[in-house]
């Protein structure tokens, strides 16, 4: 059995990538790129209003929380959104697949967006 032939290796962080460029360094370096795990509030502004008998929003998160990363910016917002247009609150749902936050901050966060 042969090998595939890789036409590009995209990760979410130059650190990422920069371990991948030395770990397969008989690569061509064209062959890894860099789509930065980010947001950009431009994508967001011209989104229109949830009006009743529209399908659900979803927004789903799959992996882990480790390290310094945590939901919680997303909760705050999340939750402001909810106390602004609190008619959003069933048209949102959202996911979160893998292990749950450690950080007891988080999980008060949680606890008024469980119907979320």
């Amino acid at each position: 059995m042969g090998c595939k032939k890789i036409y590009k290796i995209v990760t979410i962080s130059e650190p990422i990538t920069e371990g991948l460029r030395k770990r397969y360094s008989n690569m061509d370096l064209k062959k890894f790129d860099v789509l930065m795990n980010s947001f950009d509030p431009d994508d967001f502004t011209h989104l229109p209003d949830i009006r009743p008998g529209q399908n659900k929003f979803i927004i789903s998160h799959a992996g882990t929380f480790y390290g310094n990363r945590s939901p919680e910016p997303f909760l705050i917002a999340l939750k402001k959104l909810l106390d602004e247009k609190p008619h959003w609150r069933k048209k949102i749902e959202v996911f979160f697949i893998g292990p749950p936050p450690q950080d007891n901050k988080c999980l008060v966060l949680i606890d008024p967006l469980k119907d979320v």
